[in-house]
């Protein structure tokens, strides 16, 4: 498995008066600072909207998480909502609201803009080169 992401030099280091600094670039099939799969994530993640307990979710996902490990999940993708919200609404409108939690309308609203790729939080962290979890 490649690293989350490399840094590459700005193409004026040292032969032009450019910034001379790095960026880093993410690709779409590793999680920054993770050791989890964004399909297997995002998985939970659904299960977590659905359930809106970290527990089950886990369970109903099948992944080999720990307790803590979930909990952590549930709590980062709570604190990274508004950011993957804001990133989502530079693409497309949000779908339109239903009776559903706050955490439903944010992965409806991921699946509109990515639907077609295999997975829409890889997708999400491709397009903008950021990962979609900061914290």
């Amino acid at each position: 498995m490649r690293p989350a992401g490399y840094g590459f030099f700005c193409s004026n280091r040292y032969s032009n008066q450019g910034c001379g600094r790095t960026f880093p670039v993410y690709w779409d099939d590793v999680a920054p600072r993770c050791s989890i799969h964004p399909r297997a994530l995002l998985a939970f993640l659904r299960a977590f909207a659905i359930g809106g307990r970290p527990l089950p979710a886990r369970r109903k996902s099948k992944l080999p998480l720990s307790v803590s490990s979930a909990y952590r999940w549930a709590r980062r993708w709570r604190l990274n909502t508004a950011h993957i919200r804001t990133g989502l609404s530079r693409l497309r409108a949000p779908p339109p609201e239903e009776d559903t939690s706050a955490d439903l309308h944010t992965l409806r609203h991921l699946d509109a803009c990515f639907g077609q790729p295999p997975c829409a939080l890889a997708a999400f962290q491709s397009r903008f080169q950021t990962p979609a979890f900061l914290h």
